[in-house]
């Protein structure tokens, strides 16, 4: 695999006590220098908030990957399935974090040059956001790999707002930028869980256009994931918006759902594509520590990875 290490940092990783007979992802997952040279996934920081800036929204979602890892660092494996768990977070690779740039597409094109080489070789990559054009990027590694990807979204928003060519993208244009893409490399965007407050009729008029599809928020359940899962036939990649859930229990964003999806929906989701093999990767994104409660929205975006991983070891 080519060293990227020029445009990685290592991961700022929590000091636990871990106790015998009681271990933590800590004792597991491998790090950047840890010798790991075919991992069953990888795990890559987005520690950027310029998109949400550029978008009006509130800086401080480039915490979110150390606040992330400081949390799923602390899970345990599923003790019902220990071994299978344990042996897959064995092979899983923490590479650290991207070096941010002075720009949103810059930022976008490092994490794009970091996962082609993953996505190629078929090894699930993670994606910790990070803002939510943590998604053009990530896009952007399958029009590196030259390799046509399908889009599920699971979001409060269409994320398909206009943005200026001159000036760039931002945390709400990254699916109207991939579906404008020139590779015409998207197989398709779906997105999952929009509010009907919170989408415009022309972006809701662009995603018809587009032949996308799209289901509001009080609308989901657990079967309809599960049917959606299910359903999936083509290479995928998964990006939950965790602005998509209710600020009870995702106060953390930059900007608050007032009326959101259950975190039992979200943890379903990942579980689902951990599970499928026609998810290919998989990105978190819109955590804003600086306005979160005692951790409560860092924790639900590590259960969603947790769930994820979970789902891989079946």
């Amino acid at each position: 695999m080519t060293d990227f290490s020029h445009l990685l940092t290592p991961p700022l990783l929590p000091k636990l006590q871990v106790r015998k007979g009681d271990p933590r992802l800590l004792s597991f997952l491998s790090k950047r220098d840890g010798g790991l040279k075919e991992p069953k996934a990888v795990l890559v920081g987005y520690p950027s908030s310029r998109g949400a800036e550029k978008n009006g929204g509130r800086a401080g979602a480039e915490l979110a990957p150390t606040r992330i890892r400081s949390h799923l660092y602390s899970l345990t494996p599923d003790a019902r399935f220990f071994d299978e768990h344990s042996s897959l977070l064995r092979g899983v690779l923490d590479i650290g974090d991207i070096r941010v740039g002075d720009s949103v597409e810059e930022n976008q094109k490092i994490l794009a040059e970091v996962l082609a080489p993953y996505l190629r070789a078929s090894i699930p990559c993670v994606v910790l956001g990070g803002s939510h054009d943590v998604s053009y990027g990530h896009f952007l590694g399958y029009v590196a790999s030259e390799m046509v990807i399908s889009i599920l979204n699971f979001d409060a928003h269409a994320d398909v707002r206009e943005f200026d060519e001159n000036s760039g993208g931002h945390s709400g244009s990254p699916f109207r930028q991939a579906l404008l893409h020139p590779s015409q490399l998207l197989g398709s965007y779906s997105v999952y869980g929009l509010n009907s407050w919170s989408v415009a009729r022309s972006h809701l008029d662009f995603l018809v256009e587009r032949n996308c599809q799209f289901c509001f928020s009080d609308e989901m359940d657990q079967a309809q994931i599960d049917a959606l899962f299910h359903s999936l036939s083509k290479p995928t990649f998964l990006s939950l918006d965790i602005d998509g859930l209710s600020s009870a229990v995702a106060p953390g964003v930059s900007a608050p759902n007032g009326f959101g999806l259950s975190p039992e929906l979200y943890y379903r989701a990942a579980l689902r594509a951990g599970q499928s093999r026609f998810i290919q990767s998989f990105d978190v994104a819109e955590v804003n520590p600086t306005v979160d409660h005692d951790g409560a929205t860092s924790r639900v975006a590590a259960l969603c990875i947790w769930h994820f991983l979970r789902g891989m070891a079946e």
